[in-house]
């Protein structure tokens, strides 16, 4: 154990019951934003209205609904006394929060299309999305709107609006529009059609700011971030996330949460898929953050600059699998909850699951963490389910984080610290049952930080469509790992991620299906009493106490009762009370687990029943663990989990920790605490264990923590498996065929995951319009391996003519988004023109009648007599029609095998050829169905047969006629060229984007889209562009050369300009530059005695030029050897350190060179070297001397180090620096170098100490504090040289260790030189 390299807290640590600072609660403003205050925390600690027992009692409950024009997706706010509610109408309302009753109403303007631009996340319209906020120093509230006042629909307007709450009027100069171009990107203007305004607004320093991302991912978009400032009705700024892309995405949407703020100018936001951040540290932010938090700085003028970020690891993979970061809304964690460390920390949790906590003053970077990965405060949790929401903080209990799992649990984290010292979240606890998809986010009420006071609320639905929506009330404080449902109520249609809000005893919530609900209790109870809390009191015995209640009025009391572990003892009854009376009834608290316990003494009346709280602690000498088991399910090999155990003191007196024992692999722990900790009764340290398999197959392994009062054991089990999900959709496309305007047809199609492993569905992007779904797939769903979801969608045209539009599709499976192309045709008339029409065949097999190719089951069909073809059936048509498709179909059952058959198309009457003979296809994974087009008028439509590979007679379940519809079509491009901007050679240029528009009156079939040159491009287009329909081409210049660079964008299609095309231009500027400078330029090294090396010198190479450099090699010349954190390359105004030693292969002067190759400028960076090397003279000072030292552990004595045997060793006590060791040398002696060695056994790795020589008499400094590195390679010894100086009490200090937390020398040697 003494050579692991493992950091532990110092022994002497205590840790208290309580690991953060005492915290106050949050002062309550009332519900004037999302989330109750900027850190967007949740918490509304001043709702004694809303304790437990108030929320059990039998008057609990709605206290009215509201009806409002319009969905309501934003919070619900209260400000000066009126509840402010707004919808996606664009209507906003002041109402009494007592009664709901509407006190004043006004629109702002009609509401935007959601069919505009195709996206089906909200329909039918869009207007107000986000919570507006209140601000007291104005009296106004300001919310932002989605106008549809434009001259069309492509060119709405975001206004920033400015009210009274008494009256709803407009204050004077407002609203303000939302328009300009970014401060970091002026070359872009903000585009008011993709934009859409999710995240809840933010009140920061007398300025509103909002963010915006988009609708579906339609592009060209970024993220902004708008200011307006709230006195002068003017912007303040607009921030870009994607500098110089127009279309880099990296939207900020947050799932509505709002936009973060800890102090003055500044501000955290959450940003999805886009163009993310490539490695690099989190203070020199790059142009571009998708899938990344990021801390903006507001600048003396009011713009915004990006001061930090981070970005997880594997950001691209999560861009390619729609993984959104951003899907969750950042929360900052209050003052008291962090360490000295790491004072200020954030929660973030984005669509993959894994629980982030991250210090908001040093956020991370992209890839900084050990082996490239995240540089987080520790790993994080998970992965569990994604969030589409932000948590909930409860500042009580020692602090618990709240979030709602999407097809998952209520979750809640327990805060605490490790043994390393690291805050960590650890799972304590979830509700018994899941939330569907677009559940909302949850908020907390308490009495303070008063135990036992807090629920935690949230909105239920059971899916996408927000049906059976409910509000849920939970018990704050998880009780063996459940938490308890305490209050349930029907609302309706849930909002998708909808917040409540609650103010005043009062809960607020707005619904999908147009209303604003309140709940709360609506009289003063007919008894009176406070909350009892028991304390703590051991498992196994008990504790009494007495609830006194006080009649506020004339009433009876019939019952008394409560539940295991309290019991009452109440008086006869029943008693009759009058008003100012008290009633006491005697309780008894039982623990029978350790751990917080919760209940009620409920009073029966003849006015209802009153419950009342009660509270304990159960306690028992020992240490427990929170969850007492981890099962981390299945994961895949190469891919890992973690999950965290709170290790709890749950006596009444603090224990000393004595010892622990780690999983073995495939499991790894981290933060258990040192051996001679101390953990004050209640308190807790988490630890973090991690299951990162690599071969297949179940495992489990165990986990002990031991102390003098006990141990606890915590078995851990896991399954690997090996393989990949894999999306696969069948059919796509999905053809609906030729249906009449104003009726629905339907179709279905597969979701299906053919891998072998589960597959989750990272986003589902459903079409508006013609093309609809009542049910669609939830984004978060999640398919076991063989599932299969059967999506249904319908087409229902408003015009005639070819019609396309696309449902895109995307799981975690690294192939992106799948789009599932949806054709038809709207065509007049009554649709099928054959059906249920006189039908006759030239033959029919028994019990197969032509009949059956028209009665409209696909499962009855006509055959023909078999082995005797040419066969014929035919279909009177009632009249001369003109006739457009025949289409033909067999049972789709899959027993009947993919064919062909060779059919012509006649007029019965006069036996004219309306379309040749020819082989059709008919094919089970596509419905067994196939479409013959065919023009021409006719009444007696006959098909004949004269060939089937499938079996010897003509065969059909369905004979189906569809009129004509539409004619020729034409296709434009817009823009019709495309000038890109100049790009470095082999660099990607921003995407730009081209529509193509079917301006005919009939469908384009699209049979390629090309791009030459040095350009690419992605489409949105499916294989018929429908009339009127118009769909996007995005490209891309990737310059291969320098110098103007020409290409051809073509779309070939059956239109009238079969080859329509847009020229590409851009130009290939030569790439730029990288030139590498070295700090220092020359190192100098003290006299080194031969044979032994010095310690290690750093110069820091940085790359001061445009462009990465290529690193090749970093190589010595002369008595010096380096190692480097440079790695291959270095980015663009990056640093890395090579650390040179000195190791003297003779006396006198010794010169040596550094050198650093890459393709920079200087492709050979020199740093000179020298030193002095110096034969050992005279005998070792310091052997079997006597000595002192600050410490030392077990039998490791500081003797060991002047004993003349190098595999002893003085050792002090761990985890308390800074450590001293002294020699004694007899008498005031010449000193000018000391040896410092450790064991030379290999078991000892690489370490370095930092250390200082100094004299022990007088605290002169001999050597100035050095990082000195111990190499087994090198017998792990370090020599350190200085100025002779005269000496007897020879001391050296050590203030760190990278291998053992405490100072650690096998021989101190003292040499004149």
């Amino acid at each position: 154990m003494r050579r692991a390299l493992i950091r532990l807290l110092p022994a002497a640590l205590t840790l208290a019951a309580a690991t953060v600072t005492a915290v106050p609660a949050p002062a309550n403003a009332g519900a004037t934003t999302i989330s109750v205050d900027n850190l967007r925390t949740g918490w509304d600690a001043d709702e004694p209205g809303l304790a437990p027992s108030a929320v059990s009692a039998s008057d609990f409950g709605q206290l009215f609904s509201t009806a409002v024009d319009g969905q309501v997706y934003a919070q619900p706010i209260v400000a000066a006394g009126t509840l402010v509610a707004v919808t996606e109408n664009n209507h906003v309302y002041g109402m009494n929060p007592a009664t709901g009753a509407v006190t004043w109403h006004r629109s702002v303007g009609p509401a935007w299309p959601a069919s505009a631009i195709g996206c089906g996340d909200l329909v039918p319209n869009i207007g107000i999305t986000s919570t507006p906020v209140y601000d007291p120093a104005t009296g106004a509230v300001f919310f932002m709107a989605k106008v549809n006042d434009g001259p069309d629909a492509d060119h709405p307007h975001f206004y920033l609006h400015s009210i009274n709450p008494a009256t709803g009027a407009e204050r004077a100069g407002w609203p303000v529009t939302i328009q300009g171009s970014p401060t970091n990107d002026p070359a872009t203007t903000f585009n008011a059609k993709t934009a859409a305004q999710r995240p809840g607004l933010l009140l920061l320093d007398g300025v509103v700011y909002a963010g915006f991302a988009s609708h579906c991912d339609y592009g060209p978009y970024v993220g902004y971030v708008a200011g307006v400032r709230t006195t002068t009705a003017q912007m303040t700024t607009l921030w870009s996330t994607e500098a110089g892309r127009s279309n880099g995405m990296a939207g900020i949407w947050q799932s509505g949460g709002g936009l973060v703020s800890d102090g003055p100018g500044r501000i955290i936001v959450s940003t999805g898929n886009g163009v993310s951040p490539a490695p690099g540290p989190g203070t020199s932010p790059p142009g571009t953050l998708a899938e990344s938090v990021i801390r903006l700085q507001v600048n003396g003028d009011g713009s915004l600059t990006a001061k930090d970020f981070f970005s997880p690891f594997n950001n691209s993979r999560l861009d390619q699998d729609d993984t959104d970061f951003g899907s969750g809304g950042p929360m900052a964690l209050p003052a008291g909850f962090g360490t000295a460390a790491h004072p200020r920390l954030l929660v973030q949790t984005g669509k993959d699951g894994r629980v982030y906590l991250l210090d908001r003053d040093n956020l991370g970077g992209n890839a900084q963490g050990p082996g490239g990965g995240d540089a987080s405060v520790g790993p994080p949790a998970g992965p569990y389910n994604g969030v589409w929401g932000h948590p909930a903080f409860w500042g009580g209990d020692g602090g618990y984080v709240y979030q709602v799992e999407n097809q998952g649990f209520l979750r809640a984290f327990k805060y605490g610290v490790n043994g390393a010292g690291l805050p960590v979240l650890t799972s304590a606890g979830t509700s018994a049952a899941t939330f569907g998809y677009t559940s909302g986010s949850p908020v907390v009420t308490s009495t303070g930080t008063t135990s036992g006071s807090a629920v935690v609320w949230a909105v239920y639905s059971d899916g996408s469509s927000g049906a059976n929506g409910q509000l849920r009330a939970y018990d704050a404080l998880p009780v063996n790992g459940r938490l308890n449902l305490r209050y349930s109520a029907p609302i309706g249609v849930a909002t998708k991620f909808v917040t409540p809000a609650t103010d005043g005893g009062r809960v607020f919530v707005g619904t999908r299906d147009g209303h604003v609900i309140g709940f709360g209790r609506p009289t003063t109870a007919a008894l009176t009493s406070g909350p009892t809390d028991f304390g703590n009191v051991a498992v196994g015995s008990g504790a009494d106490a007495t609830v006194t209640v006080t009649a506020t009025r004339a009433v009876r009391v019939t019952a008394v009762t409560t539940t295991a572990p309290f019991a009452a003892t109440p008086p006869a009854l029943p008693v009759n009370l009058t008003t100012g009376q008290t009633l006491s009834v005697p309780v008894r608290f039982t623990p029978t687990a350790t751990g917080g316990a919760t209940g009620s003494l409920t009073f029966t009346t003849d006015a209802g029943t009153v419950p009342f709280d009660l509270h304990g602690v159960g306690t028992r000498t020992g240490l427990g663990a929170t969850p007492a088991a981890l099962s981390f399910g299945t994961v895949p090999t190469g891919a890992n989990k973690t999950l965290g155990v709170s290790v709890t003191n749950t006596g009444t007196t603090a224990v000393s920790i004595t010892g622990f024992t780690a999983p073995a692999a495939p499991f790894t722990a981290t933060g258990f605490p040192a051996a001679g900790t101390t953990l004050a009764a209640g308190a807790s340290v988490s630890v973090s264990v991690r299951y990162a398999p690599t071969a297949a197959g179940a495992a489990s392994s165990a986990f002990i923590v031991t102390s003098d009062a006990g141990s606890v054991t915590v078995p851990v089990t896991g399954t690997a498996v090996t393989g990949a999900p894999h999306l696969t959709i069948t059919p796509n496309p999905v053809a609906f065929g030729q249906v009449p305007v104003g009726q629905t047809a339907t179709q279905t199609f597969d979701i299906a995951n053919t891998g072998n492993i589960t597959l989750t569905l990272t986003k589902a992007a459903p079409p508006v319009g013609a093309f609809n779904t009542t049910t669609p797939v939830s984004e978060g769903q999640q398919l076991s391996p063989g599932d299969v979801i059967h999506q249904t969608v319908t087409f229902t045209p408003t015009t005639t003519g070819s019609q396309s539009a696309v449902y895109s599709i995307t799981g975690d499976d690294g192939q992106g988004a799948v789009l599932v192309q949806l054709t038809g045709t709207g065509v007049t008339g009554t649709g099928n023109l054959a059906a249920g029409r006189p039908v006759t065949s030239s033959s029919a097999q028994g019990g197969y009648p032509a009949s059956n190719a028209v009665d409209g089951d696909v499962n009855s069909y006509w055959e023909s007599a078999n082995n005797a073809f040419p066969q014929w059936i035919q279909v009177d048509l009632g009249a001369s029609v003109s006739v457009g498709r025949v289409t033909l179909k067999l049972p789709p059952a899959a027993a009947w095998a993919a064919r062909r058959q060779t059919v012509a198309v006649l007029d019965g009457a006069t036996g004219a050829v309306l379309r040749p003979a020819a082989d059709v296809a008919f094919d089970p994974a596509t419905g067994n169905t196939a479409d013959i087009p065919v023009t021409a008028g006719v009444r007696y439509l006959r098909l004949q047969f004269t060939g089937n590979t499938g079996w010897p007679a003509g065969q059909v379940s369905s004979l189906e006629v569809y009129g004509t519809g539409g004619g020729p079509a034409t296709l434009t491009l817009s823009p019709a060229s495309l000038a890109f901007e100049d790009t470095p050679v082999n660099a990607n240029s921003d995407w730009r984007t081209v529509v193509v528009t079917n301006t005919g009156s009939g469908p384009a079939t699209v049979s390629a889209i090309t791009a030459t040159g040095d350009y690419t491009r992605v489409t949105t287009c499916g294989s018929v562009i429908a009339a009127g329909a118009n769909c996007t081409v995005t490209v891309t210049f990737h310059p291969s050369a320098a110098g103007t660079r020409t290409g051809t964008l073509t779309v070939a299609s059956t239109a009238t300009n079969p080859t329509a095309t847009v020229a590409l231009t851009g130009t290939g500027v030569a790439a730029g530059t990288a030139t590498l400078t070295a700090n220092p330029s020359a190192l100098t090294f003290a006299a080194t005695t031969v044979g032994s090396y010095s310690g290690a010198q750093n110069v820091t190479v940085t790359n001061t030029g445009t462009v990465a450099a290529a690193v090749s090699g970093v190589t010595t010349a002369g008595d010096y050897t380096a190692t480097h954190t440079c790695g291959t390359s270095i980015a663009p105004g990056a640093s890395c350190t090579v650390s040179v030693t000195f190791r003297p292969t003779a006396t006198g002067a010794r010169t040596g060179s550094l050198t650093v190759a890459s393709n920079a400028t200087n492709p050979a960076l020199s740093v000179v070297l020298s030193g002095q090397g110096a034969s050992a003279s005279g005998a070792n000072l310091a052997l079997g001397r006597p000595t002192t030292q600050s410490s030392n552990t077990q039998s490791y004595g500081s003797g060991n180090a002047v004993d003349g045997n190098a595999n002893t060793y003085w050792e002090s006590a761990n985890n308390a620096f800074p450590q001293w060791i002294q020699v004694d040398l007899g008498a005031p002696v010449a000193v000018g170098r000391v040896t410092l060695r450790l064991p030379p056994s290999t078991a000892w790795a690489t370490r370095t100490q930092t250390v200082t020589v100094t004299d022990g008499a007088t605290g002169a400094v001999l050597r100035a504090t050095v990082t000195v590195t111990f190499d087994p390679a090198g017998g792990n010894t370090a020599v350190l040289s200085f100025p002779t100086a005269t000496v007897r009490y020879l001391r050296v200090t050590v203030t760190a260790n990278s291998g053992w937390p405490a100072g650690q020398l096998s021989e101190l040697e003292a040499y004149q030189l």
